[in-house]
């Protein structure tokens, strides 16, 4: 029922915290990219603190990333309003989106992870590249004859094969184009790819 807390009892795909650590002669970026649903500010926040305690990179110079997948935990409350009359304990936090168990261990996971990146700095070659994917974004208010608003998708071609008969029109465009960044060693292999923002390390 609504509200009750039901844990995962399986694992489909495993999450990770990665990153990636870019030096160039006294200036130094961090990258940092969690599979979590949503972090928070307050956990940003020690994330970018404690990195640059231990390795001596600026707060300004890390960048900390979700990659929203909808499938994840979230890192940091983030569900209700801090003026909402339902009070939480422990045992219920989870009504707030998020739990602290998850979110420190987390959180030293993107710290750790970081530490072993900036161990491993080398020498590398970037490359840039972009592409256009137009089938997989969409934007996600689609107008009615009626004027009302729908999310374009349920209404798809799975359900209406010739198309949605009662939508008007989206409102807004759509990003089509897809950046890509390849950081390979010196000898060409590929060590990393950022897509977005997204990190993937081979």
């Amino acid at each position: 029922g609504c509200g009750e807390h039901h844990p995962a009892i399986s694992i489909l795909d495993p999450l990770f915290a990665k990153a990636i650590v870019f030096e160039s002669e006294d200036q130094h970026t961090c990258i940092i990219t969690l599979d979590v649903t949503i972090i928070t500010r307050d956990y940003t926040d020690k994330i970018r603190s404690s990195i640059s305690e231990r390795i001596g990179v600026s707060r300004e110079s890390i960048m900390v990333h979700a990659t929203q997948t909808h499938s994840a935990p979230s890192i940091g409350y983030f569900m209700l309003d801090s003026d909402s009359p339902l009070e939480t304990t422990l045992d219920s936090e989870y009504l707030q989106g998020g739990e602290n168990a998850y979110a420190d261990f987390a959180v030293e996971a993107a710290i750790l992870a970081t530490i072993e990146a900036w161990e491993k700095l080398q020498t590398v070659r970037i490359g840039l590249g972009r592409g256009i994917e137009g089938d997989l974004a969409f934007n996600r208010r689609g107008i009615f004859r009626n004027g009302t608003i729908t999310m374009p998708k349920p209404n798809g071609r799975e359900n209406q094969p010739f198309g949605i008969r009662e939508l008007c029109y989206l409102e807004g465009p759509i990003d089509p184009e897809v950046g890509v960044l390849c950081i390979q060693d010196m000898d060409m292999k590929p060590l990393a790819f950022l897509l977005r923002t997204i990190l993937v390390i081979p």
